[in-house]
């Protein structure tokens, strides 16, 4: 298979899916600043939730844009077609100035496409926490809640039993 189609078709799904998910954090935060009545630990983890997610989205675009455009601007076969130069012993010459800039540019330029996928594994992690927090939280409130409506439900029970041994009682 042809490298550059291979960069194509791992690079133009990326920035699709860039695009798609940032365009959909823009329109739920748009939403959720329109929505009136949303409780404040809500409105902290929605608000937090979008940013890590369009931070993300811009990141995947990012990615996908290096990686098509290194291989559209002709960067990895003029890398391909560095090889080394041999005198007539057979012995290695050292690359020239050119070819060494080349080269640090070229290294530098994939580890930047790292670096960047790194920080997207790195912003998936966080959100995957800050979601479990906030939903162990939720969780929390509401064992809570259910335990007082427990708690009031036993109360009145145990009230109206009394009640009724006590009319029983009387009879």
């Amino acid at each position: 298979m042809n490298p550059t189609l291979a960069a194509m078709l791992l690079a133009v799904p990326m920035i699709l899916l860039g695009v798609a998910s940032a365009y959909f954090q823009l329109r739920a935060r748009t939403e959720l600043n329109a929505r009136k009545l949303v409780d404040s630990d809500e409105l902290i983890y929605l608000r937090g939730r979008y940013r890590r997610r369009l931070l993300a989205a811009v990141i995947l675009i990012a990615v996908g844009g290096m990686i098509a455009g290194s291989y559209l601007s002709g960067h990895e076969a003029a890398a391909d077609n560095l090889k080394p130069r041999l005198d007539d012993a057979g012995n290695k010459l050292p690359m020239n100035d050119a070819e060494k800039k080349f080269l640090r540019t070229y290294w530098s330029y994939w580890v930047g496409v790292i670096l960047l996928a790194f920080a997207l594994c790195v912003i998936g992690i966080m959100d995957a926490w800050a979601s479990r927090r906030y939903f162990l939280s939720v969780y929390r409130h509401m064992k809570e809640d259910h335990q007082a409506i427990l708690r009031r439900d036993l109360a009145i029970y145990k009230q109206q039993k009394d009640d009724r041994g006590a009319k029983r009682g009387e009879l």
